[in-house]
């Protein structure tokens, strides 16, 4: 096995891993905000 074909994969697997992390993040604080348009449009219509 060479280290460089190992090296790779744990750096994706570190990325792919933080890149769900942040997208939970990303999420979670989108969502209110998107629900409170929501609320707010139905209200103005």
């Amino acid at each position: 096995m060479r280290p460089s074909n190992t090296a790779p994969r744990l750096n994706r697997a570190c990325s792919s891993a933080s890149n769900t992390i942040w997208v939970r993040m990303f999420v979670a604080t989108v969502q209110p905000t998107m629900v409170r348009e929501n609320t707010s449009v139905m209200k103005h219509a």
